[in-house]
């Protein structure tokens, strides 16, 4: 039945692109501004830390405009920069020295970007715009957003605040949309071309090996493919001072993807995506032997604790133009699987294996269209999750293996959701434009088996959930050269199977409990900001107030269990999260560019601090200091010399709740401390096909930790590589 549901969508979106009109004037204007992944795009790194207020993004409005122009906080990374300059170890590195964003890291391969204060199952990771949340996503940082590959991408684009209208359940903190890089279609009268790439990378503090290789066909501008793989190898990471080598952080990570695009005609376009990822044996140290100490923070006493995550991909993309009642419909069908396994070995010896396997159909459609009411783009998206999930347990003393009735979260569960919504963009008059948005969306969870872990027993789950949110985005043209404007965007967050049906680890000494009882959660979203930009200047800044209600905490039930702390969750958290996000960059001269950024936040949530009934006002968990980076880039205009220096601050992070407190495996007593860190990088392109690159990073061997993670970061690093292409 899934097969031929499949099916059906493809010929429903095929025999729309064939009846379309036969013109499409405007093509080379809607499709993505990208380069193919063998073309790399000439460019420095100088918009890290703001983003090029000329850059075309989609992610705003979910079509193409300038950043400039659009009315919040945007940032894009292209593919180019993140393979040659920034370099990130694995993708949540991407978001590393980024406004508004602090990525914290349980280990190397398990990190997860906290965007304005929101993490995890808060904030909405898509690829291709298919989402990678899903309905076992948990709460706080998690590990899913590493199965993404950095090196197959063409772009990246980060939205921070609240996004529910166009984005959906899950888009309290930000959206950040990765986009695959384009296939090469040739030219039309080429004939048959081949390309390919190699890319290696070396880091010495991390002992890491990391690999990219693709092929790729086109032919006479109508077609083409690729094919490539990237395999990464992490050693046992050297951290900063006297630390030295930090055991039991290896792991391996293999990607492989395909792509193929096929014009079918001047109305249709045809693309599918292929990605297989698995990560082996990834650490979780701070509960293990092998964690390190950190200002007093304790290690744990599990003799090992990995996980393997597998991810699989199919997405088939049509893209028709020029319809009669549209100029650009997007539909989008596919399949998804998420599978995840915790092995554990505790202090006793026993053994603990569990996890799930999740399975994804999804269908969207996006249209747009310029009508005499404004420019609409309104579309829907469904998306339904099949999970089974297991947990087993053998005590070697006995020789007896058990089996429990669920996993990490319900056995034989089922999650769907499904949205509609339409965002009108008026212009006001020829100095002032509104945006007006709505979103509808049901959701509804089932599951088999939910286990009661006091009692024993199992119940069933069968919930809905239904929301409805808004945004309301004014930009005024002050002058030529600055953009103005103030927003008002919702947000939500219907509660998903990790909310109301898990049974697995929370933080240190915590294991979390089934809540089937919850609602969901709420997101307003106030921002007034500006973007200025002259020849050599260019500058955003924004201040912003998010209004949560309802939101989803955890809190301690009193009870234990195997020596752990019980932990629910209710609808308790009302609170609010404030700050302020400035990016800037200036043109010195032709070669030598200074840029830099800064980020506050502060807040404060309701919550249960203890397992009485009394609810206190607490900062939210993990709030990030202040953080902000200053740098100098020079660029040898006539070759392809580039040079930066950059100095990264954090300041130390001693704004702790209840729960911060009580995890000490990760976070110190009196906060995590600040740091100053020293960086160099330099990278050469012989030509368009041809580029090395030299780094050093942390000159100082610091030894520190990002706050809130559970090992420290590399030590004084040299990185050395690569990039060829044919």
């Amino acid at each position: 039945m899934r097969v031929l549901t499949l099916i059906v969508f493809v010929l429903f979106a095929t025999t729309l692109g064939l009846s379309a009109q036969e013109n499409r004037d405007n093509l080379d204007t809607l499709v993505e501004d990208q380069k193919p992944a063998d073309q790399p795009q000439e460019e420095s790194e100088i918009d890290q830390a703001i983003q090029d207020l000329e850059e075309v993004i989609i992610i705003g409005s979910r079509v193409e405009e300038s950043a400039f122009e659009y009315p919040g906080s945007v940032t894009k990374l292209t593919g180019s920069l993140l393979d040659t300059q920034r370099l990130p170890s694995t993708f949540p590195d991407v978001f590393r020295r980024l406004p508004g964003i602090a990525v914290q890291k349980t280990g190397p391969g398990l990190g997860s970007p906290f965007i304005r204060g929101f993490t995890g199952f808060r904030t909405v990771l898509t690829v291709d715009g298919v989402r990678i949340n899903h309905s076992a996503f948990r709460d706080g940082p998690n590990q899913y957003w590493a199965t993404v590959d950095a090196l197959g991408l063409g772009s990246v684009e980060v939205l921070n605040g609240p996004s529910g209208v166009l984005y959906g359940s899950d888009a309290a903190g930000g959206v950040v949309a990765a986009r695959t890089a384009e296939v090469d279609l040739g030219t039309e009268e080429g004939g048959t071309e081949f390309s390919g790439r190699a890319y290696y990378r070396f880091n010495s503090a991390e002992a890491s090996h990391v690999s990219r290789g693709t092929f790729g066909v086109s032919a006479n501008g109508k077609f083409g493919a690729r094919v490539g793989m990237s395999f990464k190898s992490f050693g046992e990471t050297n951290a900063g001072g006297d630390l030295g080598r930090q055991e039991g952080l290896s792991y391996d990570a293999y990607f492989l993807d395909a792509k193929f695009r096929y014009e079918v005609s001047d109305q249709l376009s045809m693309e599918l995506l292929v990605q297989s990822v698995h990560l082996n044996n990834v650490p979780r140290i701070h509960s293990t032997r092998d964690g390190v100490s950190f200002q007093g923070t304790n290690t744990g006493s599990d003799r090992r604790r990995e996980f393997d995550q597998d991810r699989d991909l199919v997405l088939l993309t049509a893209t028709v133009y020029d319809g009669s009642f549209f100029e650009e419909a997007i539909f989008k069908i596919g399949y998804q699987s998420q599978n995840e396994v915790q092995d554990r070995i505790r202090s006793s010896g026993r053994k603990d294996r569990a996890g799930f396997d999740l399975e994804t159909f999804f269908v969207t459609a996006q249209f747009n269209s310029a009508t005499s009411i404004g420019r609409l783009v309104y579309g829907l998206d469904l998306y339904v999750d099949w999970v089974d999930s297991f947990s087993t347990r053998f005590t070697p003393a006995t020789g007896v293996q058990t089996s429990a009735a669920q996993g990490p979260v319900g056995d034989g569960s089922t999650y769907l959701t499904f949205g509609l919504y339409v965002e009108d963009t008026i212009e006001l008059n020829d100095w002032s434009r509104l945006a007006l948005g709505v979103r509808y969306t049901h959701v509804s969870a089932q599951s088999d088996t939910v286990l009661d872990p006091i009692t024993g027993n199992t119940s069933n789950l069968d919930e809905s959930f239904d929301a409805v949110v808004g945004s309301a985005k004014f930009i005024a043209d002050v002058s030529d050269d600055t953009r103005a404007y103030l927003s008002a965007n919702m947000g939500f967050r219907a509660p998903n199977l990790s909310d109301l049906t898990r049974f697995d680890s929370a933080r240190s000494n915590e294991i979390e409990v089934p809540s089937t009882d919850l609602d969901p959660e709420f997101f307003l979203g106030l921002e007034l900001g500006a973007n200025y930009r002259t020849n050599n200047f260019r500058a955003h800044g924004a201040l912003f107030y998010t209004f949560l209600f309802d939101t989803i905490v955890r809190s301690p039930t009193g009870a234990m269990i195997g020596g752990d702390v019980a932990i629910t969750k209710s609808n308790v958290g009302d609170g609010h999260i404030l700050g302020t996000e400035l990016s800037l960059a200036w043109d010195i001269t032709d070669e030598f560019t200074l840029s830099g950024n800064f980020t506050w936040l502060d807040g404060q949530i309701d919550t249960f601090p203890t397992s009485a009934p009394n609810v206190e006002a607490e900062v939210p968990s993990r709030l990030a200091p202040i953080q902000g980076l200053v740098a100098l880039d020079y660029n040898l205009r006539d070759s392809g010399f580039h040079a930066r220096a950059e100095v990264e601050f954090v300041d130390r992070a001693d704004r702790l709740n209840t729960r911060d407190k009580g995890d000490t495996q990760r976070i110190p007593a009196n906060g995590t401390p600040g740091y100053v860190l020293f960086n160099l990088r330099f990278d050469y392109a012989f030509n368009d096909k041809k580029s090395v690159f030299l780094h050093f990073e942390n000159i100082a061997d610091k030894n520190y930790r990002i706050h809130g993670s559970g090992s420290q970061e590399a030590g004084f690093s040299t990185i050395v590589g690569f990039d060829l292409r044919f």
